[in-house]
């Protein structure tokens, strides 16, 4: 890994203007704030002057602890190998992991720069001092990076948590290069109900349809994408009503239900799951995904603006003899 100071990606989080170091700290010349160092962590965290912040920062310091001591996520290993694979060759490249808990597959990445950040920092102290990822705590929706920094940007299981995402999106936008890649994994068409129970304030905030998704990225280009995790908790079948003729969707109900079906389907399903990752792909042709994975670029410098600018003049050009004749 190559050798980069503090100063050389990060950033004043109020105001984006480069920091001067000094011993063990970072200070804004414009806001005159001063950002410490502590035990190899910087801390970037934003002053927060609303009640609604502090909870939600004190609530992501339960959670991390929580998680540290007892994996909150089952089969972990699996989702982030999927991610490696989708991300791809990172050698050379500088990679900032944005909501990196405790960097689980930041770490085995091989990179010229790696840094984790997080706003939980029991997360940032759990990733060893000794290892080589930079570790930055601040808050996503303010993030205190220079621009055009990054090779790679990663988005991971975190956009659903977030209290305004838009804000996150929009700093990331002002960072990114037009070759920055942006990988961002959100969940797909979630149930939000089953958060309601949890112990924490904040948890899934909220989920993801093609429309919101686009909505939320819509000065970014999706150049790839991938459905992950099929959602066997959910019948096959029961997919299929709004597809079927009503008197065959009845008599296949009555099926499910009244000539013992739905428990040998059942079994069938958990036994799938348990075996995830494999028959994933197949899975996937009959069930809804429970993630999406995408590689995203801003749309500067891309042939899609440029068509649509081009497509603008030429009809403009067509229609100005019409307007002179009238």
């Amino acid at each position: 890994m190559g050798s980069y100071t503090w100063t050389q990606f990060l950033v004043c989080p109020d105001d984006h203007y480069a920091l001067q170091p000094s011993q063990n700290a970072m200070t804004c010349p414009v806001c005159g704030r001063c950002y410490e160092t502590l035990n190899g962590i910087a801390g970037m965290l934003p002053q927060y002057r609303d009640e609604t912040r502090r909870q939600y920062l004190q609530n992501y310091e339960e959670i991390a602890r929580d998680d540290l001591a007892k994996p909150l996520e089952g089969r972990r290993e699996v989702r982030h190998a999927s991610l490696l694979r989708f991300i791809g060759d990172t050698r050379g490249k500088r990679v900032l992991d944005v909501g990196s808990s405790d960097a689980g597959y930041l770490g085995g990445m091989e990179a010229d720069l790696k840094v984790a950040l997080d706003i939980s920092l029991p997360y940032l102290e759990a990733i060893p001092p000794e290892s080589d990822v930079m570790r930055v705590c601040a808050d996503a929706e303010q993030l205190p990076v220079a621009t055009g920094f990054f090779d790679l940007v990663i988005i991971s299981g975190v956009l659903e948590h977030v209290i305004s995402p838009e804000a996150l999106v929009a700093r990331l936008h002002q960072a990114c290069r037009p070759d920055t890649r942006v990988i961002v994994v959100v969940p797909w068409e979630e149930d939000l109900s089953v958060y309601s129970d949890m112990p924490w304030k904040f948890t899934h905030l909220r989920s993801f349809t093609s429309y919101s998704f686009s909505q939320l990225w819509h000065q970014f280009r999706i150049v790839r994408r991938q459905p992950m995790w099929p959602r066997l908790a959910d019948p096959w079948l029961f997919r299929l009503d709004e597809r079927l003729p009503t008197p065959l969707f009845d008599f296949l109900r009555f099926g499910y239900f009244h000539r013992g079906l739905a428990a040998v389907e059942a079994e069938r399903r958990n036994q799938w799951s348990q075996e995830l990752p494999r028959r994933e792909r197949r899975l996937l042709r009959y069930y809804r995904p429970t993630f999406y994975q995408m590689e995203l670029r801003t749309f500067a410098g891309s042939w899609i603006p440029a068509l649509y600018d081009r497509s603008a003049r030429l009809a403009a050009a067509l229609t100005r003899p019409l307007r002179r004749r009238r």
